[in-house]
């Protein structure tokens, strides 16, 4: 099966898992700013320092440092990503799950949107099986620990790589030699896609389910009367197989290495889920989370400027609807998240996007801190660059305030009320 058992190490944990689910069925210390990108902030009495109740847990000698940033669209996750892409010493990905969701499902790259993967086309909840959320786990683990060779080919040669270029600083010259060997799947996808839908979940489970089993199980076959649909999936695994072939030739060595050179990687997402963070935070060294959540008044109006490709087919621009999918979501990520801090304290820190972009310095330096490491002046320089140019970065958070009206307001509110009650914040107009 071509690249599916040329990558052997994530496909035969996407097989045991298959298998599996088968058969169960203060500090603040002192701040030293310095635009000039010559100093770093010092981080003082790092074990004492608290963002919430609970110390910060100390790395380990030895490993690289690995977070995941999980957030939700428009939650300020591209501003907040940059608080480490700006890093010259971190490996930053931006949204390689979209990739992950492609190479499971056999979608369109770029078609995986985050509220078709928590919620059906209906609104109902999408509870994501076991396979799913492991998956997703363990590609995170191969991807946190630079074992490139074993990452899916949709990941390697993914558009997001062109498309949000300036996204992943320390894979530019990984990116031009991709560009350079004109290595893109978009020739490929065109052998699944009738079958396997133009974007996620625009066929039933069960299709879904059928379209992973023939792009990762090699026994399936199908019915004898689908050989026209069986020749699709094998033409979409040689094409993705030449793909792979090219790329692990020429471009793969300048990843591995840029990986491995760098002891703090960072992953950014809009498309997991806290129920794949358990695994990582159990069976990989020096793994941390940040959860990042913001007022859903002002995610829900900031989403009414995406284009099809971002939008869940359920909302469709209902702000309500809208509502109704990301707050389910989060309170469901919180919960998971609460139980997980009671068995890994001081590795998963929540942080509330309003605060950030009240005092973008000071919670800058809260997060290096919680990684333990210092803030170097390209990001400082970039954090005071960026922020200078709004008018008044307190007033950004509220936004909304002036562009809602009363009663969507409430209508808002009243499809997030687990969640105002669910996080312990002043939220604006919530008693």
């Amino acid at each position: 099966m071509g690249f599916r058992h040329k990558s052997s190490s994530f496909q035969l944990l996407i097989l045991t898992v298959v298998s599996f689910v088968c058969f169960r069925f203060l500090t603040v210390g002192v701040t030293r700013y310095d635009t000039t990108g010559e100093s770093t902030y010092q981080v003082e009495e790092y074990a004492k320092f608290k963002l919430g109740k609970t110390a910060f847990e100390p790395f380990l000698e030895g490993y690289a440092k690995k977070v995941v940033i999980l957030t939700y669209q428009r939650c300020g996750s591209t501003f907040f990503g940059q608080l480490l892409n700006t890093n010259p010493d971190v490996f930053y990905m931006y949204e390689p799950l979209d990739s992950v969701y492609t190479a499971l499902y056999g979608t369109r790259e770029g078609w995986n949107v985050p509220s078709d993967i928590t919620s059906h086309w209906d609104g109902t909840e999408r509870n994501l099986s076991q396979h799913e959320t492991m998956a997703v786990a363990f590609f995170l683990k191969h991807l946190l620990s630079c074992n490139v060779e074993s990452l899916p080919t949709e990941t390697l040669i993914h558009k997001y790589w062109f498309q949000f270029e300036g996204d992943h600083t320390a894979l530019m010259d990984y990116i031009s030699c991709l560009r350079t060997n004109n290595i893109r799947q978009n020739n490929c996808s065109m052998y699944t896609l009738s079958y396997c839908g133009t974007r996620f979940g625009e066929f039933s489970q069960n299709r879904m389910d059928e379209c992973n089993q023939r792009l990762w199980n090699g026994s399936y076959v199908g019915n004898e009367f689908q050989s026209r649909i069986h020749k699709k999936f094998t033409d979409y695994i040689k094409c993705m197989d030449r793909l792979r072939e090219i790329t692990l030739n020429k471009c793969i060595h300048i990843f591995r290495e840029v990986c491995h050179r760098n002891q703090l990687r960072s992953v950014k997402t809009v498309r997991g889920t806290m129920a794949s963070m358990g695994y990582l935070l159990k069976n990989v060294p020096n793994f941390r989370v940040i959860h990042l959540i913001r007022d859903p008044r002002a995610v829900v109006l900031s989403r009414r400027k995406f284009d099809n490709s971002a939008r869940g087919k359920y909302s469709m621009g209902d702000l309500v609807k809208e509502a109704k999918l990301y707050c389910r979501t989060v309170v469901k990520d919180v919960r998971t998240r609460r139980k997980l801090e009671q068995q890994y304290p001081g590795k998963i820190v929540s942080i509330v996007y309003e605060d950030l972009v009240k005092e973008p310095l000071h919670y800058t330096e809260k997060i290096y801190s919680f990684l333990n490491t210092t803030v170097p002046g390209a990001t400082m320089k970039w954090v005071v660059d960026h922020t200078s140019r709004l008018r008044d970065s307190s007033t950004i958070a509220e936004k909304w305030q002036d562009q809602l009206t009363f009663r969507k307001s409430n209508e808002i509110m009243n499809q997030c009320l687990e969640f105002f009650a669910e996080i312990d914040y002043p939220w604006v107009g919530v008693l």
